[in-house]
């Protein structure tokens, strides 16, 4: 096949997606994807996204790939069903790689882009006869697995070693968080091109950015999954803290409620750990709402005088680059690339990983200083502005897909 010369003409993308349209899910790697299509859209080239069986090109009409009938959708169940107790779900990865393969067939892909999650990007390097460039969202080696079962902990191991493979054959990698390529380097040992690439956001306009002097001096902001991963117990712990000194403070959560694995003990629900840990004072300041939408969550930020990220892993999150967009200020566990994006006391402020009173201890600054607040959230607004825009991070990532592309053809 002759491929247009991907210096001089547009391309054809295509990128994977756990979830298709982006206002159906808060998701990191959708949230992602959306703001890289939209960008190589602006500049001339076709995007086109994969998920669940279905593609989504420029126009945004969805073209299923399982195919029709009742074998197809008969073979997507029983796949479903034989990844039920595995922790790499190669039913899945399969699925995902006829997906890639028959979008190839009806219309040519130069490059596809995806996450190392379970190990399915080199499923479809495999299928595919079309350069993959592997995208580092999280690998599970370097997730906090306290907690769980004995069979869980062998799913992990699968997983684990699937999403190892991916790395290790993978043509080319980028990662939000160079840290992160760090680690994972130190584990893997990479033979294709590599590049750390942060990810990109849209800065809100000037005259949309969050003001001290209209938030709530009180009100303390977290989005996340309830979990330990996302440090659900440490953020309820610290607000305790926070609470015996300032008692007007008030705390707002939104997230799906996933458990938190207590070590040595049973998954606590939100519920069930605020029954267990908090005393109903301190609850009685928690306003949960689970899983809200996109909209509701940017007016959450915009009211609140701070938000916090407790995780004691993230890679590059988005709950802290949308703070960060708004100029909202925000308090955030120095894990891999939350420690790039913040300058601590300048664009934001870091505490170590898994230290409640520390957080505590950040969060009664924040709320003390409410002019020291305003400048940091001015500051990190900026920094998305010079570093994280859209136009700084489409234009790195598109100078690298075009590397590849020549290697590809250079073989």
């Amino acid at each position: 096949m002759i491929r247009a010369d991907p210096e001089t003409t547009g391309l054809h993308i295509a990128y994977f997606a756990p979830a298709w349209p982006p206002e159906s899910i808060a998701n990191g790697v959708v949230t992602y994807v959306a703001v890289m299509r939209a960008w190589l859209m602006a500049q001339g080239h076709r995007v086109t996204i994969v998920a669940d069986g279905v593609a989504y090109g420029t126009d945004d009409e969805p073209v299923s790939l399982d195919g029709d009938g009742i074998v197809a959708r008969m073979r997507v169940r029983l796949a479903a069903r034989a990844d039920s107790g595995t922790g790499d779900r190669p039913g899945a990865g399969r699925r995902i790689a006829r997906n890639f393969a028959r979008l190839h067939r009806r219309d040519p892909i130069d490059l596809i882009e995806m996450e190392e999650s379970f190990g399915w990007s080199e499923v479809v390097a495999r299928a595919v006869d079309v350069p993959v460039v592997t995208r580092l969202h999280g690998p599970w080696f370097l997730s906090p697995a306290e907690g769980e079962r004995a069979e869980k902990t062998v799913q992990t191991l699968q997983r684990i070693a699937a999403e190892g493979r991916a790395i290790e054959t993978a043509r080319a990698i980028t990662s939000p968080s160079a840290r992160l390529l760090d680690a994972v380097r130190a584990r893997h040992p990479i033979a294709g091109q590599v590049a750390a690439i942060p990810n990109p956001i849209v800065p809100a306009a000037a005259a949309d950015r969050w003001r001290a002097e209209a938030s709530d001096p009180d009100l303390i902001l977290w989005v996340g999954r309830i979990d330990r991963r996302k440090g659900a117990d440490i953020a309820l712990d610290a607000f305790a803290r926070v609470v015996k000194i300032h008692s007007s403070a008030r705390l707002v959560v939104a997230g799906p409620d996933g458990g938190i694995a207590m070590p040595g003990a049973a998954r606590l629900f939100f519920e069930d750990y605020c029954a267990a840990r908090l005393p109903p004072s301190v609850r009685g300041r928690i306003e949960y709402l689970g899983r809200i939408s996109r909209a509701d969550i940017a007016g959450l930020r915009l009211r609140a005088a701070l938000a916090i990220i407790p995780s004691r892993y993230e890679n590059f999150p988005y709950s802290l680059a949308e703070a960060m967009a708004l100029g909202s200020p925000a308090i955030a566990a120095d894990s891999f690339g939350c420690g790039e994006m913040i300058v601590d006391g300048e664009s934001g402020w870091l505490v170590p990983t898994e230290d409640d009173d520390a957080l505590a201890r950040a969060i009664l600054a924040v709320l003390f200083d409410r002019q020291k607040a305003a400048m940091v959230g001015a500051a990190a607004w900026q920094r998305c502005v010079d570093h994280y825009g859209a136009d700084v991070i489409g234009e790195a990532t598109l100078a690298f897909y075009r590397q590849v592309l020549a290697s590809a053809e250079a073989r």
